[in-house]
């Protein structure tokens, strides 16, 4: 390929006849005669290059390439970057001598190679390459260092010669490579053999806890003391992994001789409580800390006493070793180690692991001790195996499908009522405990596993407690059972299975309430599950269930004047107390076994809901009531609480109390798992605010998303449009002020339809007036069409941007443009000239991008009649840029397109859903590189044409892909709605993650509605509420359904919101009801436009405004090069100014046919300053400005000019001469 100068780069030496032609004047002088030499020009000596020296640089790092050459006969003209092996950066301004990147964020060393190519001015060229070794990044805001100490079991004699395994877990993001860790004892470093245990896989994926062994260790002289850093070690030393269990010994008969470790590792306690291995909490703060007494002398008087070989099915109920495990991380007591590691190895070793599955009747991960049956589902516990695998490395008991089945099977054991399915009927049987247990399996399954489907499992089962706790039944209106009380209202008859639910009685206001102290069950998994999944249904079912526990769940009632706690009339009338004699605060603290704000006083005082057992039960309630006052704002609330919760603690935890037991050893199992008392000293000593250390972005919980419809408070006159088949709210004239269209399926029949917003002053007065189209010329019954579809942007290269129409689906041949006078301005109403042809190919499918940089727009097109052919051509002249695929090319069945830029290099990429990847533009040899296959469908059924959209869901700066399926006829179309979601990796490759995302929803054929739902209505994505996670819209094709939003939740997941804009009915003259998105009335929140019946003088439509919250955000335009005046493929990252966490990533451009975005919206939650990245595209510049105020509209020019504080209704300017502009830093 001849690239740069005159001559061919391969000419070495050439010999021209120079003739010189000597012309007297006027012919007069005939001496002077034609001349001819052969002139020799000397060989051209190729230039040399010089890319540098290779080296090594951090990563997540700016990167300067410094690039030389020399030539010694004449000079060099061009430079050319090109990377040519490596995980792909993108490169800035290519064609200088000077450039650089951002190294890529690695877990290990990374080698990129890169070629500097340089040619000279008669076309010679020369090449040099250079590599660059990314290593990871040695910078760590939380420097590991803390102390093990190893201690010999006191049974044992130590030896010369101990191996010893132990683990640590790690805070979030402070290892990456297991390499870091380093082992010192008395200042030399130890050979040592490591591995990974869990990892933070649902944030950063660093590693959670680490598994070190020693070997040959000399304990025999007494205690040694590891210090452990991150500051990494010479691995060339490291040893092999010998079996742990060499270093084990036997325990005595009365813990069954199971095996457990000669030598302990003992962590500093203080370490754990900032390693995030359980949630938050408070350390003992030592010998005269009143509770670790309390533990103490249980465990000395009868807990530890207790005889594993004889022992019943009910002393292992509610986790012991996880109680003892806890109680070691909060005290550093060995033997509380100890204790929970015999259990652990007791509990295991009757795990059932065998060839069954999980089933009702009980099969893989039961627990079978004693009496208990494999059915019941309460008995499974595997978050001891987290807790011990690290705290202790060990792992040899399980694998991760045993796990996964534990959990299974305890979602289906029974008494498990009500665990994930819809509490949908008033006597629906319910027991706080079984659901409480099944959650806390599947929290601790998903933190050991990541599996998908029990993440899902844990998101179903939440928001069923959520609709059980907080919704309004049809019972509770009829039997008056309203308002809520916050707790998990149920029929005591049916409890635990006392009752089935067909002979319970209905209407039974004396049986309804709630089991106080079991609620602590759900506390616990609700708790745990929200440090891991950040699900922002559990802050408010926390505050609700504690303050109802706290107001129905004693016999007392805190005085507000008084500050102390009066006995409620019928208990009081009754003259007892039911709490034990150690109870110091015995009244206060008189503890209900079932609450009821409905039951009348006699049941209320009977005792099947106050019976003498409940307040051995006080520990543990303090998690409830500490849980509620965290998410609590009301000042008055939280003091009431925390009064509660001083009387419990100090009524009960005191040595006074370690005594009671009356043979019930479970009793310290359900006290101490759930860490309640040391949760309460945290959250009341640390006052800290109410979010997750896993959430990287502010986000309101209660900014949910609904609509208003407004149609005839600011449309003036809408006619209906015949066959109505389209709806957009675009910019026609560019004045800033969104407008509205209504586009026919068949266009040519002069129907469609057109509002103007109105300006005032220079501003948008959020008022719509009808414009004709015999003014404006946007829909001409001419021979061409546009069908189904519109597209609105400057495909006819006027200087002036303003945007003409064109058709980018063209049911019936060729679809056309309808172009903008070239003398309209800015803030005019629109009048188009004559139609021309645009989309071409018959059925063909087309959309706009500017694919090789140039700045003009070009069409890419396919049809998906006989021969879906993809080609790339100017619209205008109907060159062809890229020629069509043949039959036998890859990809060649896809029928339509989504243009995004996969890979992040600037340059914009080509994905065929239906052919399962897409292509990646090489502007090298200007064209697309081979098809790269890199989608995985979870459905059969092929990719809807205009069902494939971008979005950064996760907000790590690379452009996800959501994929929706669909089927226009046959028979099997009501069950036609399918949805994936498949994550960009950053290198090129995609992770399915449509199971996380949608709970299995989305594939299982339960999105189904009426026939035709959204086989082509399309999918829109926008952060409706601001909340700085994206969501999407799908639009209904169906005349009697509703569009959809799919809520992000910020952690991965997505929740179905229904009904938020009510279609109507569609009428006989709308042909397709669908809708759009926009911002029409400027105020920052993401609007909807739909089609759909109207009344009175508004037909055929309807618009909503979306009712907003207290979120931030910002809006942004781009010009980008020569033509390109609306931005396509520039790209926007928008950072939190303070954590530089990203909070949205955008992109402009033509999508796919129904969807094309030329004003970036980004929802920013609470954030208030922001620093913005604008990317241009095709190795363009790249601008960073910083501190960017909130709230705003900008305008972003190619030479760096942001125009800030842009005032819409003033027009959208073309160049930044004469703007205010801020320069980027």
């Amino acid at each position: 390929m001849k690239l740069f100068g005159f001559l061919e780069a391969t000419t070495k030496f050439s010999t021209f006849i120079l003739c010189l032609c000597l012309l007297g004047c006027g012919g007069e002088d005939s001496s002077l005669n034609e001349q001819a030499q052969n002139v020799e020009i000397p060989e051209n000596i190729d230039p040399t290059a010089n890319a540098g020296d290779d080296k090594s640089v951090q990563s997540d790092t700016v990167v300067l390439l410094t690039g030389s050459a020399s030539d010694p006969d004449g000079m060099i003209t061009e430079y050319l970057w090109q990377q040519i092996s490596g995980q792909t950066v993108t490169i800035i301004d290519i064609s200088q001598s000077d450039v650089q990147f951002t190294s890529p964020k690695v877990t290990q060393p990374t080698m990129l190679e890169f070629q500097l190519t340089v040619i000279d001015n008669l076309g010679a060229k020369a090449t040099d390459t250079i590599i660059i070794t990314i290593d990871p990044s040695t910078v760590n805001n939380q420097q590991l260092r803390t102390t093990v100490t190893l201690q010999p079991d006191t049974k044992i004699e130590p030896h010369t010669n101990e191996l010893i395994t132990f683990a640590l877990p790690i805070a979030e993001g402070v290892v990456n490579d297991i390499a870091d860790i380093q082992v010192i004892a008395q200042g030399m470093e130890q050979p040592i053999f490591a591995k990974a245990g869990l990892r933070w896989h649902w944030s950063d994926n660093s590693i959670r806890s680490v598994t070190i062994q020693l070997q040959n260790v000399d304990m025999s002289t007494g205690n040694i003391t590891l210090t452990i850093t991150n500051n990494g070690r010479d691995t060339q030393k490291d040893l092999l992994e010998q079996p742990q269990n060499n270093g084990w010994a036997l325990a005595a008969s009365n813990k069954a001789n199971m095996p457990y470790p000669r030598i302990f590792a003992l962590h500093d306690k203080e370490y754990l409580t900032t390693s995030g291995l359980i949630p938050q909490y408070a350390s003992s703060q030592g010998v005269n800390d009143a509770f670790e007494q309390y533990q103490v002398e249980q465990f000395k008087q009868w807990s530890g006493g207790l005889n594993f070989s004889i022992s019943s099915g009910a002393n292992w109920l509610f986790d012991r070793s996880s109680a003892y495990f806890k109680a070691y991380m909060t005290t550093g007591r060995v033997e509380f180690l100890k204790e929970a590691f015999l259990s652990k190895q007791f509990y295991f070793s009757h795990v059932r692991d065998d060839d069954s599955s999980p089933s009702q009747s009980g099969g893989r991960g039961c627990w079978t001790w004693g009496s208990v049956a494999c059915a019941d589902g309460k008995y499974i516990a595997p978050q001891q195996a987290k807790l011990a695998w690290a705290l202790t490395g060990d792992d040899s008991q399980w694998d991760n499908s045993l796990i996964i089945d534990m959990a299974l099977q305890s979602d289906l054991g029974w008494n498990q009522y009500a665990s994930r399915d819809s509490f949908d009927s008033e006597n629906e049987g319910f027991t706080e405990r079984g659901a409480g247990m099944a959650g806390l399996a599947e929290i601790a399954a998903y933190e050991m596993t990541a599996d998908a489907t029990i993440f899902n499992h844990i998101n179903q089962r939440i928001s069923s407690l959520a609709n059980m706790q907080q919704n309004e039944h049809q019972w509770d209106k009829t039997n008056g059972w309203l308002p809520k009380t916050g707790g998990f209202e149920h029929n005591l008859d049916v409890h635990e299975g006392n009752n089935s639910a067909t002979s319970a009685p209905i209407n039974d206001s004396s049986s309804r309430g709630f089991s106080t102290w079991m609620s602590e069950n759900i506390a616990d998994f609700l708790w745990q599950s929200y440090w891991i999944t950040s699900n922002q249904e559990i802050p408010e079912m926390l505050r609700k269930l504690g303050n109802a526990v706290d107001l129905y769940g004693f016999t007392s009632t805190y005085n507000a004047t008084t500050g102390e706690h009066d006995t409620l009339a019928p208990f009081a009338a009754i003259g007892d107390i039911r709490a034990k004699s150690c109870n110091k605060t015995k009244e206060d603290t008189d503890l209900l076994y079932f609450a009821s704000a409905w039951a009348n006083d006699s049941v209320k005082t009977s005792g099947d809901f106050w019976p003498y057992y409940s307040d051995t039960h006080n520990i543990e309630t303090v998690l409830l009531l500490a849980n509620a006052y965290y998410f609590e704002e009301n000042t008055a609330n939280k003091t009431r609480l925390s009064a509660r919760i001083e009387k419990l603690i100090s009524g009960w935890a005191h040595v006074g109390c370690a005594n009671v037991f009356s043979n019930v050893h479970r009793l310290f199992n359900w006290q101490h798992r759930s860490n309640a008392i040391r949760t309460w000293q945290w959250i009341n000593e640390e006052q800290p605010t109410v979010k997750p250390p896993t959430t990287t972005d502010p986000k309101d919980s209660d900014a949910m998303v609904s609509f208003g419809e407004v149609s005839r408070q600011v449309i003036d006159y809408a006619p209906m449009s015949h066959q109505p088949f389209w709806i957009g709210m675009p910019d026609v004239n560019n004045d800033g002020c969104p407008d509205l269209f209504a586009g026919t399926h068949n266009d040519n029949a002069g129907t469609s339809q057109m509002w103007l917003h109105k300006v005032v002053e220079g501003e948008c007065s959020d008022q719509f007036t009808h414009y004709s189209n015999n003014n404006g010329k946007y829909s001409q019954s001419d021979s061409g069409r546009i069908t189904s579809r519109y597209i609105f942007s400057n495909v006819t290269e006027k200087s002036s941007g303003l945007p003409d129409i064109f058709g980018s689906d063209a049911d019936g041949g060729d679809s056309v443009i309808y172009p903008l006078f070239d003398d309209i301005d800015a803030g005019i109403a629109p009048i188009y000239k004559s139609e021309i042809i645009g989309c071409r190919g018959g059925k063909a499918r087309c959309s706009a991008l500017d694919l090789n940089g140039d700045g003009n727009i070009e069409f890419i097109v396919s049809s998906d009649i006989t021969d879906p052919r993809r080609r790339v051509y100017d619209p205008l002249t109907n060159t062809t840029i890229i020629p069509e695929l043949t039959n036998n090319m890859h990809g060649y069945e896809s029928s339509s397109y989504l243009t995004v830029d996969i890979d992040g290099d600037s340059w914009p990429d080509v994905v065929a859903g239906r052919s399962n990847g897409y292509w990646r533009y090489n502007p090298v040899k200007g064209d697309f590189d081979e098809f790269t296959f890199a989608f995985t469908h979870p459905v059969s059924r092929p990719v809807t044409p205009n069902m494939q959209v971008p979005l950064d869901y996760d907000n790590d700066g690379d452009f996800d892909i959501l994929f929706g399926y669909g089927k226009w006829s046959g028979g099997d179309k009501i069950n036609e709605f399918y949805l994936s979601l498949h994550r960009n990796n950053g290198d090129g490759t995609f992770t399915d993650v449509t199971q996380i995302a949608g709970g299995g929803s989305w594939t299982d054929g339960s999105l189904k509605n009426q026939n035709n739902w959204t086989t082509y209505g399309g999918i829109y994505p926008g952060d409706f509420n601001n909340d700085g996670y994206t969501d999407f819209m799908t639009m209904t094709q169906s005349y009697s359904n509703s569009p959809r939003v799919f809520q992000n939740n910020g952690n991965g997941t997505f929740t179905i919101l229904k009904n938020l804009i009510v279609n109507g009915g569609a009428g006989v003259d709308v042909f397709r009801p669908w809708g759009n998105i926009g911002d029409w009335n400027n105020d920052g929140f993401i609007d909807v436009a739909i089609l759909s019946k109207g009344s009175d003088h508004i037909e055929g439509l309807k618009l909503y405004q979306n009712n907003a919250n207290n979120n931030h955000w910002l809006k942004i335009r781009a010009r980008g090069l020569n033509n390109n005046t609306d931005g396509y493929h520039t790209k926007f990252i928008f950072r939190d100014s303070t954590t530089s966490k990203i909070i949205a990533t955008r992109y402009l451009g033509n999508f796919n046919q129904a969807d094309a975005r030329f004003i970036a919206y980004a929802g920013l939650g609470t954030v208030s300053s922001i620093d913005l990245t604008v990317e241009f595209p095709h190795n363009g510049p790249q601008y960073h400005y910083s501190n960017i105020d909130v709230d705003n509209e900008l305008v972003v020019f190619r030479d760096g000019c942001l125009m800030q504080n842009w005032q819409p209704g003033i027009g959208w300017p073309t160049t930044s001469v004469g703007q205010a502009c801020t320069n980027p830093n």
